[in-house]
């Protein structure tokens, strides 16, 4: 599982964010980018699952239920343990 940021008309970043907050930045970098254009972001966060899902993700990690968070968290320690290196 990971995060990226996308909208229609600026498009998906080329990261894959490990994080929320890591994603929160980037979409907050290109919202700045954006404005000191003249223009704006449509950028969102979506969270994309191991099968490839991707599910808009509105909330912080501070507005997730208890649950979200945990769940998410074992897949982010799953996936360290799995990682080569």
């Amino acid at each position: 599982m990971y995060y990226t940021v996308k909208g229609d008309a600026r498009g998906e970043c080329s990261h894959t964010h490990r994080t929320w907050e890591g994603a929160e930045k980037c979409r907050r970098r290109d919202a700045v980018q954006c404005q000191q254009a003249g223009g704006y972001s449509d950028q969102s966060i979506y969270r994309v699952d191991d099968d490839g899902t991707e599910t808009l993700s509105p909330l912080s990690p501070a507005e997730m239920e208890h649950d979200e968070v945990e769940r998410v968290n074992a897949r982010m320690r799953e996936a360290a343990r799995l990682a080569p290196g």
